[in-house]
């Protein structure tokens, strides 16, 4: 005889709430993903490509591998409604600024409510996992959502901002090709 053994848990009936934001009952959890992209340097990846509809972000996973920890400079933009010009909504001016640390996660590892890094690797080849939710600081959108991360950063010379210059510009260090993983997930209504 064959069993098996399952829990279940949860209510029916009562309203999800995300970051003090009712979602709607008409509210559908989506997924975006890629395991193992190849991914060049200065490459920006899309970790939410949503052509339209209105949502709210929810929570993202980052694992990157490269032969240099220059990938650490990618910084995170936002676009909503799907058509806003660059840079959108600059979300972090580092990898790690958007999963809530600083210098590189000089730190190591963490684990907190809203933000960690779970794993760390500062030699070759180079290695992070992060994770970030969005239930205290909500990232709803309108017409649309992108979420794009960057594979290293470039220094604009006119400003000399980092994240504001789309292609050109000073390369922060020696960015190589990354093999990056990301899940990303968003309530869609």
């Amino acid at each position: 005889m064959k069993a098996f053994f399952v829990v279940v848990r949860g209510v029916e009936n009562m309203p999800v709430v995300i970051g003090g934001i009712q979602l709607p009952p008409t509210a559908r959890m989506r997924q975006f993903k890629a395991v193992n992209q190849t991914v060049d340097p200065l490459q920006y990846v899309p970790l939410v490509d949503l052509h339209d509809g209105n949502g709210l972000h929810f929570m993202s996973l980052l694992a990157v591998q490269s032969d240099s920890y220059n990938f650490i400079e990618g910084c995170f933009h936002v676009y909503t409604p799907y058509n806003t010009t660059f840079p959108g909504l600059l979300l972090s001016t580092g990898t790690e600024d958007y999963y809530n640390s600083a210098w590189g996660f000089s730190a190591g590892t963490f684990q907190m409510p809203t933000a960690g890094l779970t794993y760390i690797s500062k030699t070759n080849p180079y290695k992070i996992s992060a994770y970030r939710f969005h239930d205290m600081d909500p990232l709803p959108f309108q017409d649309g959502f992108r979420l794009v991360w960057r594979n290293g950063d470039a220094i604009d010379p006119k400003t000399g901002h980092k994240c504001f210059i789309e292609t050109g510009g000073n390369t922060v260090g020696h960015p190589t090709k990354s093999l990056v993983t990301f899940y990303a997930w968003v309530y869609v209504f």
